[in-house]
């Protein structure tokens, strides 16, 4: 009479045998998971961030596209309000950027890790501006497209992101990117040139120039 074979012990030791092979691809799934449940929360409010700079852009041409079409004869304006740029909170990167870090590439790292400079910097000088007409009265054109170029630049850019066609190496230049956000706003290439968006003490040479510069030294 044949005895019966106990497979126990076997299953045993190949539920051991699976545990120790199966246990890291599981830990490194559910870091996935997680990296991808954190990247989306990082884009949802990177999208809120896209809405923040879009809003900042319109209300700075507003202002300079007023500012050249109602001055009178004596070169007077009559009182127009001036956009107020609040902080954004930029508590969102330090609590999901480096829980989805694996999941960006290294251009997209290097973009969201430059924006909290970037969007203080719009912040700095909308206050400095602020300043220069409540306290000095008087005001500077180009501290307003200073201010439009820094949000359109930034807008295009986190735009491309949350595409997912962002490359360091093809950003627009801030004007070309001004250009580019304000035809998507709906207006029109008529009215940018009406509020002389674009007029620099830089020339085109040197504007082109700068830029091949600064795509040199980012590569």
């Amino acid at each position: 009479m044949n005895e019966s074979i106990n497979l126990a012990p076997l299953t045993t030791l190949g539920v051991f045998v699976l545990g120790i092979l199966f246990t890291p691809l599981m830990r490194k799934w559910d870091s996935y998971l997680s990296s991808l449940k954190n990247k989306k929360v990082l884009y949802t409010e990177l999208s809120d961030c896209r809405l923040y700079l879009k809003s900042i852009a319109i209300e700075h041409f507003k202002l300079l596209y007023t500012l050249e079409t109602q001055v009178d004869i004596n070169e007077n304006i009559s009182q127009i309000p001036v956009p107020i740029v609040n902080k954004f909170d930029l508590d969102f990167l330090k609590d999901f950027y480096k829980e989805c870090l694996v999941l960006l590439s290294i251009d997209e790292r290097h973009l969201v890790r430059g924006i909290p400079e970037e969007l203080i910097n719009i912040k700095t000088m909308s206050s400095n501006f602020l300043h220069d007409i409540t306290e000095d009265h008087y005001y500077n054109l180009r501290a307003v497209r200073n201010i439009l170029w820094g949000a359109c630049s930034l807008y295009c850019n986190i735009n491309d992101l949350l595409n997912g066609r962002y490359n360091r190496s093809e950003t627009l230049d801030s004007i070309d990117s001004t250009k580019v956000a304000l035809l998507e706003f709906g207006f029109s290439y008529e009215q940018m040139e009406t509020a002389k968006a674009f007029k620099s003490i830089l020339t085109e040479e040197q504007r082109n120039s700068l830029n091949a510069s600064q795509n040199f030294f980012m590569q």
